[in-house]
């Protein structure tokens, strides 16, 4: 069954129906150049929201005894009712330390690199967010060395925050071997090519070069079509047939204008892991149409790959 990420949540009442839908993952993007930028502690207050409605102190435990809800075989998941989306952030060139400070505090399950984050900058951040989570292994040292950076946005230090008292910090920093899955954004340019060509050798080859370099860095490749100076979210399709059963050999997730009209035709030719769709499925930036992403939720699940 396709994965499906529904992005650029804003609000409380979004987040409540979709997560009825069975979307697999719910984005929050981070990043103030997007016009669905959503700050931490609302975003917090979201997540605190859906971990009460399904009654969770911490996040379940998938029936294979794996604490990570998520994996690349997309055929073992658990069946989606009843069960609280993965919490995807989204980033775009930001500081590796921010983005670790969301993740932990947020106990984030996918952080999206949606910028021109390269693999050095892919490689501090592995090797900084595992020194975290090993650091503040004991509980006693998270409270110790942590405590600075509560302030975030200055909302975690309002005394009407409730953050501190709802957040579990032993199963927050209890992750396993993967601490947190890893999405890296990879745009495709066809404004050059004819956009009636259905197999172009050169795109297919700049394509795998750049996962080749990032595959031991990541989880998985987002794709989504290249505009000049915009980072995801361009509601614009590119020719699927150039990657014609792509997802057969890499774990990628399919983005770029999705819609409910288009979705089946979409997986049908690349073979996706998941699919990932905000733009088309709203009334306005931030505020979705319910009726599109049910839509949309329905026929991508109802495609089997």
């Amino acid at each position: 069954m396709v994965w499906v990420k529904i992005c650029g949540i804003t609000n409380i009442k979004d987040a409540d129906q979709i997560s009825d839908m069975g979307a697999d993952a719910i984005g929050f993007v981070f990043s103030s150049l997007s016009k669905r930028k959503i700050n931490f502690a609302d975003a917090e207050k979201i997540i605190h929201f859906l971990k009460n409605k399904y009654e969770l102190n911490s996040y379940p435990v998938r029936s294979n005894g794996n604490n990570n809800r998520y994996d690349k075989n997309y055929n073992n998941y658990d069946n989606y009712n009843n069960r609280m989306p993965a919490i995807v952030g989204v980033f775009v060139n930001e500081e590796i330390d921010v983005v670790i400070k969301n993740t932990v505090l947020l106990n984030l399950d996918f952080v999206q690199f949606s910028g021109d984050e390269d693999v050095n900058y892919l490689s501090q951040f592995n090797q900084k967010i595992k020194k975290e989570f090993q650091y503040f292994e004991e509980i006693n040292n998270f409270s110790k060395n942590y405590k600075k950076y509560l302030d975030i946005n200055n909302n975690l230090n309002n005394k009407n925050n409730n953050f501190n008292n709802n957040l579990n910090y032993k199963n927050l920093i209890n992750r396993e071997n993967n601490l947190v899955k890893l999405i890296k954004l990879v745009r495709i340019n066809t404004s050059k090519v004819n956009s009636s060509y259905t197999y172009n050798p050169d795109i297919k080859e700049k394509l795998i070069k750049e996962i080749s370099k990032l595959k031991d860095l990541v989880d998985y490749f987002l794709l989504d079509t290249y505009k000049d100076n915009m980072y995801g979210g361009t509601g614009e399709t590119f020719n699927w047939e150039i990657i014609y059963n792509f997802g057969k050999y890499f774990p990628v997730i399919l983005a770029g204008g999705l819609s409910p009209e288009n979705v089946k035709e979409a997986i049908n030719i690349v073979k996706p892991f998941g699919v990932d769709a905000s733009s088309k499925l709203e009334v306005e930036p931030g505020k979705k149409d319910i009726k599109k992403v049910s839509e949309f939720i329905k026929n991508a699940k109802s495609y089997s790959i």
